[in-house]
């Protein structure tokens, strides 16, 4: 069912998000960034006692988190004024017959449409499958919000206008093979064994502050120092793995961050595998 418009949109729509398995969390209202005071993609979830609490207030708009946590890759259209046109270079795939299915509203891809004028494409991931986000990567125009990603969903609105389904199936279809091989995380042969550290206690908000503010530094590292600095703060977060979350949920944090900088995704998992495989023999002899 798609969500219902009522007094409290959002909150409506993420319960209904919920019911999918897709984790949300607030947006500010009439804006496309968390909520001032929040955690942002940290506070995702599906719990609807959570969720009640999250979106207390009214006019907030939605994010869902994309990823192995929603089990969801969105592949955004975009088609700004002055930027590259995404609509055309998915016709150039298409004739490469990399196409986007769509399905039916029965069984299909869920189809949002934005206030730019673009479009997003929902799919569904397979169990155990993590794909990298990625910008213009694919073709110009045309990115992927996965692992450590978020979109703005409906019924969200900006200045620019609102954010609605043109499909919403009653079945999500899978994402198709070609986008799964072409977004995959690459994962390296040697790569370091942590121990499975899972999230042991929930989050303390100094520790989830402190977290938004490293990878902040990491999506803000000025060219030349870039992997530097991711080194230097995966080393640091891997101390606080146990207290509130795991080493998986580290590292899709780590990677959705990296993904902001102009690096090979390569040197990106390289570098935080060994980072985190020296923080957590650190950390946890």
């Amino acid at each position: 069912m798609e969500p219902n418009a009522t007094r409290h949109p959002a909150f409506d729509a993420a319960t209904t998000y919920a019911a999918r398995g897709w984790a949300s969390y607030p947006l500010a209202p009439n804006a496309k960034v968390p909520l001032r005071g929040s955690h942002g993609l940290l506070d995702a979830t599906t719990d609807p006692d959570v969720l009640t609490r999250l979106f207390a207030q009214p006019g907030l708009n939605v994010g869902i988190r994309t990823g192995s946590v929603s089990k969801l890759v969105v592949v955004d259209i975009d088609c700004h004024l002055g930027g590259p046109n995404g609509f055309e270079a998915l016709d150039g795939l298409a004739q490469l017959d990399l196409q986007l299915p769509t399905g039916d509203p029965d069984c299909g891809s869920a189809m949002v449409a934005t206030p730019s004028g673009g479009l997003h494409f929902y799919y569904a991931l397979p169990e155990g499958v993590k794909l990298k986000n990625s910008a213009s990567v694919l073709a110009p125009g045309i990115d992927v919000r996965a692992e450590g990603g978020y979109v703005v969903a409906p019924p969200s609105q900006t200045p620019a206008g609102s954010y609605q389904w043109k499909q919403y199936p009653h079945r999500l279809m899978a994402a198709p093979q070609w986008l799964l091989e072409s977004c995959k995380i690459e994962i390296p042969a040697q790569r370091h064994q942590y121990r499975p550290m899972r999230a042991t206690e929930e989050m303390p908000p100094t520790v989830a502050e402190m977290i938004k503010d490293r990878l902040e530094r990491i999506e803000h590292a000025p060219r030349g120092q870039r992997n530097h600095t991711l080194n230097r703060e995966a080393f640091y977060l891997a101390q606080f793995v146990g207290r509130g979350f795991g080493v998986d949920e580290l590292d899709a944090m780590l990677l959705g961050a990296a993904a902001k900088l102009d690096m090979p995704h390569r040197e990106v998992r390289r570098t935080i595998d060994n980072a985190l495989g020296k923080g957590l023999r650190r950390s946890f002899p």
